[in-house]
């Protein structure tokens, strides 16, 4: 359909072909997800392997976040260098990312290794995550606090009151889908000027870890879930020694 030699070349025929059906260009702006397309053109057009050239190790983290065009356009860079993908299928908070199975299939020479330890969390902590996910964890023999409920949020100030503050770290996990209202109503009821208290939500807390969590807004009063099951499992592996969950309140907003 086009003719062209270098990728700007073939931006301006696309626009002006796809102009003839009325689509517009923004303020010269393209979606994120047509980053790696545009990227396999230049792939197709330029010798984009050259990049590669001093590159021996690759190391993916996250794997789980990245989609299969992504993973195909790696592949095609750096198909003759050493690669390690790390990641965990339960930890895929948004649409678009790749299972196992999916990077597998590119990278076909690729081997298995299944980690099923945590050396993180106490078991009753990750007795708690296990119910949110079909790859059970094994913890560590290290054990602690039954994973408890809190009724409200004034009984999760009271609680805060009793903790040793200064000497641990604390986190208030929200989901992801809470609205501006919820979130500020919970900063304006936990007074969290103290630097060893954060409150934020389940996609900031992904890697982080802290001795004590509170999950607020991920049950309702009966502890039916509200989120993805894998939101629940981030949010609870975030605690490390102490756990505790409070349920949705109709007052938020």
């Amino acid at each position: 359909m086009f003719v062209n030699h270098n990728l700007e070349q073939l931006w301006q025929s696309f626009k002006s072909y796809a102009g003839q059906f009325g689509v517009e260009f923004v303020n010269k702006k393209i979606e994120y997800g047509d980053i790696f397309l545009l990227a396999i053109l230049q792939l197709m057009l330029t010798d984009a392997k050259k990049y590669s050239d001093s590159i021996k190790y690759l190391i993916i983290d996250e794997m789980q976040d990245y989609s299969v065009v992504q993973y195909w356009y790696i592949n095609q860079i750096f198909s003759k260098e050493q690669k390690m993908i790390l990641g965990d299928e339960n930890q895929q908070l948004l649409p678009g990312g790749s299972d196992v199975m999916q990077i597998l299939s590119i990278f076909t020479s690729a081997e298995k290794m299944t980690l099923e330890t945590s050396y993180r969390s106490t078991k009753e902590i990750i007795n708690f995550a296990n119910a949110f996910t079909n790859h059970k964890l094994q913890a560590i023999n290290r054990s602690g606090e039954k994973v408890q409920k809190i009724g409200n949020l004034n009984e999760l100030k009271k609680h805060l009151l009793k903790l040793d503050v200064k000497n641990q770290t604390i986190a208030i996990v929200y989901p992801i889908s809470w609205s501006t209202a919820n979130v500020n109503h919970l900063e304006h009821m936990i007074n969290s000027n103290n630097g060893n208290i954060s409150i934020i939500d389940t996609a900031v807390a992904k890697g982080l870890e802290f001795d004590c969590v509170f999950m607020v807004g991920y049950f309702d009063d009966s502890k039916e879930t509200l989120v993805s099951h894998n939101e629940i499992y981030v949010a609870a592996t975030r605690a490390t020694k102490a756990l505790y969950w409070i349920p949705n309140e109709s007052d938020y907003e």
